[in-house]
């Protein structure tokens, strides 16, 4: 129709779209869309999956709480798209710490049960929040839900910028690309995972 704005949504990153299609979008669409609609921070249109905004978080904490209690597990991680560098890389980290991992990738079925989550969540001190493609801005409900919502601590791997504020609560996660190495993580997961005082500190956002 005459004066119709087409507007493009779309939430998934470039690499993803690209293998779905076959194609760039643009060649796809013939320039048909006015507006992009998407998390890409220099879009258009700006679509995150989530975002922090400013706020007291901290009346939420408390201090006297053991958020690691009853959590008698170290690592849990679930994915039902087993994409080679990440799932190799969950499987080398695998050899040297404990891991449960959940859906196509791994050993225990969940789904989108809820009962299953919360079985996560209660038992597991920290979840893999690993994205499948390193995209600029791009950090799904694999960090917003899966880690920061249920209650654990996210390790991340991803192309956002996690020290932005308007990104992730400062001090609530940890990033696996700041170690040099995978043992340094691990040393690190494992010292976090001992002290419980460290270990609450990620929860006083």
């Amino acid at each position: 129709p005459p004066r119709q704005i087409w507007v493009y949504h779309n939430l998934e990153n470039p690499v993803l779209t690209r293998k779905l299609s076959g194609s760039p979008i643009k060649s796809i669409h013939n320039g048909i869309f006015n507006v992009v609609n998407s998390y890409a921070k220099d879009g258009m249109a700006y679509a995150p999956y989530a975002e922090i905004v400013q706020g007291n978080f901290s009346q939420n904490y408390d201090p006297k709480k053991d958020y690691s209690e009853g959590k008698t597990k170290l690592i849990a991680w679930a994915s039902s798209q087993c994409y080679p560098g990440r799932t190799q890389f969950v499987q080398k980290l695998a050899q040297q710490i404990d891991i449960d991992s959940y859906g196509k990738c791994g050993k225990f079925n969940c789904g989108r049960n809820k009962d299953c989550w919360d079985k996560i969540s209660h038992e597991h001190k920290f979840y893999l929040s690993f994205e499948n493609f390193i995209c600029k801005d791009y950090v799904t409900e694999k960090f917003y839900h899966n880690g920061l919502k249920l209650g654990t601590v996210p390790i991340v791997i991803g192309g956002a910028n996690y020290s932005s504020p308007a990104t992730s609560p400062p001090g609530s996660y940890i990033n696996a690309l700041d170690f040099k190495s995978m043992p340094d993580l691990v040393a690190y997961i494992k010292k976090v995972a001992k002290n419980k005082t460290l270990y609450n500190s990620f929860f006083k956002w």
